[in-house]
């Protein structure tokens, strides 16, 4: 799966991902996720466009305890995960209304499923045809997808919540980080696209965490407790960073309208807590910038 600002940089990759596939100790493994590398990014990458904290931090914890969710762009994901498995046995009524009425497509769900080799011209007008369908946008009207099917249109994070979704049917996941990138995109570098990004990010996470599906009434099914903590301080995440900002953007403007000192000055015992934070917050984000290859400056 690619996003279309993405492309494979490395066709290894797909072998790469097969090697879990095929271990016979990691059956239930729903997806292997890379990490999103850009080609755009300049040295000085002051508003952190290659999302440093989540694929170079974050994700690599969440690996160990049943694998990240789905980010949206560079994975390969096992088709009985996102659609679920199939017999002859089951009616084709009921296969259509979940997932449409190309015939085509239902015929490739079942198991023994092979595909065949078009040889004429006519053959393959005719299925280009039946793809153009299969590929349009109203394809999907009166049928299961985003709702059952596929990936979860719920909210505007659907890899969120589409991963989350399968990891609580007990699904695991693999995050590989290879040296060479195996796939590379262009990144948001500036102020505007960057906010732009990051809003639409937070009320995703928002929705859910605010919905019939928040994770401490939907709780985990077959997840293990810490990764639906992990889960939980993704989607809660925008809620609790929002408390601080609107505090820097409003305590400020009112201690200068009323006189207040917003500080303590440098001789009280009080600047102390002022300075260690100050100084902590720094010190954690140097730390992540320069353990993960990003330089001091």
């Amino acid at each position: 799966m690619l996003d279309c600002d993405m492309y494979c940089n490395d066709p290894t990759s797909v072998r790469q991902a097969m090697c879990y596939y095929c271990d016979p100790q990691t059956p239930s493994i729903a997806f292997v996720q890379f990490p999103q590398t850009f080609r755009n990014i300049c040295q000085d990458d002051i508003y952190d466009s290659q999302i440093r904290n989540v694929f170079k931090i974050r994700w690599h914890g969440f690996d160990g305890v049943g694998g990240p969710t789905i980010s949206g762009s560079n994975l390969y994901i096992k088709r009985e995960a996102l659609l679920g498995s199939f017999s002859k046995q089951q009616e084709l009524v009921a296969l259509k209304r979940s997932f449409g009425p190309s015939n085509d497509f239902i015929k490739t769900l079942v198991e023994d499923y092979k595909p065949g080799f078009i040889h004429d011209g006519e053959s393959s007008r005719m299925l280009l045809e039946k793809a153009n369908v299969l590929a349009s946008c109203s394809y999907e009207n009166q049928t299961s997808w985003g709702s059952t099917v596929g990936f979860l249109y719920f909210c505007v994070v659907e890899d969120y919540f589409t991963g989350f979704s399968l990891h609580r049917k007990g699904w695991k996941s693999v995050y590989l980080y290879p040296k060479k990138p195996q796939f590379l995109g262009t990144a948001a570098t500036n102020f505007n696209e960057v906010s732009i990004q990051w809003t639409r990010w937070a009320s995703g996470l928002t929705s859910v965490a605010i919905s019939k599906f928040c994770l401490l009434i939907y709780g985990p099914l077959k997840m293990s407790w810490v990764q639906f903590m992990c889960y939980s301080e993704l989607a809660f995440m925008p809620l609790l960073n929002c408390l601080s900002l609107w505090g820097f953007a409003f305590i400020p403007q009112l201690c200068l309208f009323n006189d207040i000192p917003l500080y303590p000055k440098v001789s009280d015992s009080s600047f102390n807590i002022f300075l260690i934070i100050f100084l902590s917050a720094i010190l954690k984000s140097l730390y992540e910038v320069v353990t993960t290859g990003g330089q001091v400056r």
